[in-house]
């Protein structure tokens, strides 16, 4: 019977020729939820809102806007967009919410 390795994720993210490709993989994902995003809370000289960050622990796509907690989950008087939910699905990819520790 075959078990599967419990440090195989972690394994492969140590390789950094797997975590350049996982993060090419990504750009699709990250153009699709700057498609998505919503100008909340506008900023004079911001650009680009979502980034694709990778590190030892992984790859990752992220929203650094300030207001991206409203367009993601929505609020009183913001109904959710989720970009990066619907790129993710869009992308064929898996989403994971992962808050800061």
């Amino acid at each position: 019977m075959w078990l599967p390795d419990p440090r195989m994720v972690d394994e492969l993210m140590a390789d950094e020729k797997i975590r350049d490709g996982l993060a090419d993989e990504l750009e699709d994902a990250r153009a699709l939820a700057e498609s998505y995003a919503k100008s909340i809370m506008p900023r004079k000289g911001v650009s680009r809102q979502v980034e694709v960050v990778s590190d030892t622990e992984g790859v990752y796509l992220t929203n650094l806007h300030h207001g991206a907690h409203l367009d993601e989950w929505g609020s009183k008087n913001n109904s959710p967009n989720a970009p990066l939910r619907r790129a993710a699905d869009g992308a064929g990819l898996r989403f994971e919410e992962s808050p800061k520790p």
